[in-house]
């Protein structure tokens, strides 16, 4: 008969364990900083800073323990770890091997809070049955390194016996202190309860092949999710990646061995390859910044989504912000309340809520990002900030979503940008020149949109994911004054000269007047706002010429 994978029984054990001299406990600050390239900072400076053994994948057998799961039992050869059955507790800081196969056992680590645990996969095949296959309820810090060379598996149940109070563990790799996971191997992680892989400080990644199937969410980490490199091929139930600390959090989100917290959490991304193929939202945090690396995301909602954990998926007054839709009395929402609309509340009037939407925002300086959300591929209960990178972005042309949409400004200072749906007019302090286009008819998905300069050059291409009657570009190499031409398929829809760096136009060359609409931004079709006496409040806009009929339902997404 299987074991069942019983932490409790073991931890009695612990407080009786009196290791031999030998190998001493490696702790985090007995390890010097790299010299050079190889200390690592995010582009900020300030969300993250990538430590010395974040970045180190090296590891030596001997003097490491070597800890070996078979079907029903667990060897463990060396110090720090005792095994019962096919349960290891991993008591102390120092190496550990992981290797074989198990379909009902456990890693649990707990550890001194300032200890420095490293666990090697090193062709690690396990199930756990009723827990989290890995649960690191203790340590300084935890570093899980993927041999090179070798595959590692991780699998939990559809239901976990034993959940504290809070509900943890939720995840198939849980730590409740800083995890960082790096190497050259892989990890594939099927998470059937909810979450993947998860950090109640800081998830850090530095490398690996990590392939996720979760019913809730793929990484998450509470204080933040920091990723250098690696490649990433994320299916997730909720959030593909996600941090979920804010003003709001629950004390239950805060350990009680964390020293230091951060007030909002982050999504840092400086590197690495990752496609998020499904999600209902791609990347949600308070504060995200990416400088680096490819992103592919598809989503159901929001692409990326720069909100709290409290206001993130909230329905807003129209055209407003604060408090969610459905709390007008200051309470929660119900479940299943739409939060109707209070009878002195009018569209685009702003109420005083629990949100501070300028503490949310998401800024771009580097890599290359392609983003499909039904609803927005950028929402920002806050700012955007554009400074570089390559962005291309499908989603919705009207109404309150948009390819972005935000509470509070858009604001281009470098790097390109093209959409398939509507973006708000871009902040005057942006300093790169923009183009918004509002399409007569509603173009196709799949239509490759392009923008030439005088010389036939191409400046911008993109083929829409959805079908859209909005579309947006900007670059460095667009310059008030000269001229551009737009096409579709390869067609001439119409030559553009920048007026200004925002400027604004319709795709059969007539005059196209933004004004303050509804925050979704702007949108081909029938202006129904304006015939409805206008909204006012938030940043957007709405036509200034009526578009045919046929565009009237653009902000509709297609059949999949």
């Amino acid at each position: 008969m299987n074991k069942k994978c019983q932490y409790l029984l073991i931890l009695p054990l612990l407080f009786g364990l009196v290791f031999s001299a030998g190998c001493s406990a490696v702790r985090i600050d007995s390890i010097p900083p790299l010299s050079g390239s190889a200390q690592e900072t995010s582009a900020s400076g300030v969300l993250h800073q990538y430590s010395a053994e974040d970045v180190d994948d090296s590891w030596n057998a001997a003097g490491a323990t070597k800890i070996t799961f078979a079907a029903h039992s667990v060897s463990v050869s060396g110090r720090g770890a005792v095994s019962d059955g096919s349960l290891v507790t991993i008591s102390d800081a120092g190496t550990y091997i992981l290797s074989g196969s198990t379909d009902n056992g456990q890693v649990l680590v707990y550890a001194g809070k300032n200890d420095l645990v490293r666990l090697v996969l090193n062709g690690l095949d396990i199930t756990c049955g009723d827990s989290a296959p890995i649960y690191i309820m203790k340590a300084g810090k935890t570093v899980m390194i993927l041999a090179s060379g070798t595959e590692n598996t991780v699998m939990d149940a559809t239901a976990y016996a034993r959940a504290d109070a809070a509900g943890e563990p939720n995840a198939a790799v849980f730590s409740k202190d800083d995890l960082t996971i790096t190497g050259n191997g892989s990890l594939v992680v099927t998470a059937n309860y909810e979450d993947a892989i998860c950090s109640k400080d800081i998830l850090t990644i530095t490398g690996g092949n990590i392939h996720i199937t979760a019913a809730d969410d793929g990484l998450r980490g509470t204080d933040g999710v920091a990723i250098l490199d690696g490649t990433f091929d994320i299916r997730a139930g909720s959030k593909g990646i996600r941090s979920t600390k804010d003003a709001e959090t629950s004390a239950e989100d805060v350990t009680s061995e964390t020293e230091e917290s951060v007030e909002q959490g982050f999504v840092l991304i400086d590197g690495g390859v990752i496609h998020i193929s499904e999600c209902t939202e791609g990347i949600e945090a308070p504060r995200i910044e990416i400088s680096g690396g490819t992103i592919d995301i598809e989503a159901s909602d929001d692409a990326i989504n720069a909100a709290g954990s409290s206001s993130a998926g909230e329905q807003f007054p129209q055209g407003g912000r604060g408090r969610p839709a459905g709390d007008w009395a200051g309470g929660e929402r119900r479940p299943g309340e739409t939060g109707a609309m209070p009878p002195d509340q009018q569209p685009g009037e702003w109420m005083e809520g629990d949100f501070a939407a300028g503490d949310y925002y998401l800024r771009i300086t580097g890599g290359r990002i392609n983003l499909f959300g039904r609803n927005d591929g950028i929402d920002a209960n806050g700012n955007v900030y554009i400074e570089g990178g390559e962005v291309f972005i499908s989603s919705k042309s009207m109404g309150a979503d948009g390819a972005i949409d935000v509470d509070e400004s858009v604001t281009i200072t470098g790097g390109s940008l093209i959409t398939a749906g509507s973006i708000v007019i871009p902040a005057a302090n942006s300093t790169q020149a923009s183009i918004l286009v509002s399409h007569t008819a509603q173009q196709a998905q799949g239509s490759v949109i392009a923008l030439k300069d005088a010389t036939g050059k191409t400046i911008l291409e993109y083929a829409s994911r959805i079908t859209f009657s909005a579309s947006a570009f900007s670059s460095p190499d667009l310059k008030v004054g000269e001229t551009y031409t737009l096409y579709i398929d390869g067609q001439k829809l119409t030559d553009i000269t920048l007026t200004n760096l925002a400027t604004t136009i319709s795709d059969d060359g007539g005059a196209y007047s933004m004004t303050n609409g509804f925050g979704g931004g702007f949108g081909g079709g029938r202006n129904r706002q304006a015939e409805a006496g206008g909204r006012t409040g938030g940043q957007g806009a709405a036509p200034g010429r009526q578009a045919p009929a046929d565009a009237i339902d653009a902000g509709k997404e297609p059949a999949q």
